[in-house]
């Protein structure tokens, strides 16, 4: 886990994931389970799933990208308060340049690194 700083944006990301944790992230899994046109990844203890219609489930977060970071998914209203350039070079240092997309959640000890198929 790392420590980051996270504001709201001016306004809210538009929604092009979705995130659950545990249990949460099981009842997003059965919720979309067949659906042709979703992506699931399942990296402990998250769930991510992208979709053009993305489903609601009480406890998920709604992910969108973050403006000037490509690739890099954040929650849609809380951003890390770090210029988006040197927080996606940070992150592909970490993970790999060549890696998927990334997802960056806050965390009660820091921020947990999600590496996504491509």
């Amino acid at each position: 886990m790392t420590l980051m700083a996270w504001i709201a944006p001016g306004s809210p990301l538009e929604a092009v994931a979705v995130a659950g944790r545990d249990g949460v992230g099981d009842l997003l899994s059965e919720h979309v389970i067949g659906r042709p046109d979703v992506r699931v990844d399942r990296v402990e203890p998250w769930t991510v799933v992208r979709a053009e219609d993305l489903p609601w489930i009480d406890g998920v977060v709604y992910l969108g990208a973050l403006l000037g970071a490509p690739g890099l998914l954040v929650p849609t209203v809380r951003i890390p308060a770090v210029p988006a350039d040197l927080l996606m070079a940070g992150v592909r240092r970490m993970v790999g340049a060549d890696s998927g997309p990334c997802v960056l959640l806050p965390g009660d000890q820091g921020v947990d690194v999600i590496v996504l198929s491509s």
